[in-house]
């Protein structure tokens, strides 16, 4: 089936294509996805837009999944961001994931973080994995890891 042009379409037609363009840009612009062209929008639909992007601005800088970008925030949201950029970042180096920066944690925080690395390092090597540092293990531990990898129980 062909498809029809611009000049083959009634009028009516036209402005259905035209208001569903309006309606797809507007999804865009709310999506906050490329394709969102902001001269289609009314003036309430852009402030509309415009606090949407905020919300889901701030809500990144909580959660850390994406750009934060803080030059609009209130003193208070800025408070909350820095909190939870902290708390986000203890809890990668506790977890073992990428993307920390010692330099944020306090000394509590790089105390709790070595005990944790430690933890997970033991238990690593009671499960056999080849991605622990033995040396990271006191010799009580590297010789129950031993005991465990032939098959024995440890003795305490």
């Amino acid at each position: 089936m062909p498809i029809a042009t611009k000049k083959q379409l009634t009028a009516e037609q036209r402005r259905e294509v035209a208001r569903a363009r309006r309606i797809q840009n507007l999804e865009s612009c709310v999506d906050g996805i490329g394709g969102c062209d902001t001269t289609l929008l009314t003036e309430k639909q852009r402030q509309q837009v415009a606090q949407i992007a905020r919300v889901r601005n701030f809500q990144s800088c909580l959660d850390g999944t994406g750009i934060c970008d803080q030059s609009q925030f209130t003193e208070d949201q800025k408070q909350q961001a820095e909190e939870a950029n902290h708390y986000n970042n203890l809890e990668n180096f506790l977890e073992g994931m990428g993307d920390c920066n010692r330099a944020l944690l306090g000394s509590e925080g790089q105390q709790e973080v070595a005990q944790e690395t430690h933890n997970r390092e033991l238990r690593q090597r009671l499960d056999g994995s080849d991605a622990c540092d033995p040396s990271q293990l006191s010799g009580a531990e590297q010789r129950d890891v031993a005991v465990i990898s032939h098959g024995k129980k440890p003795t305490n």
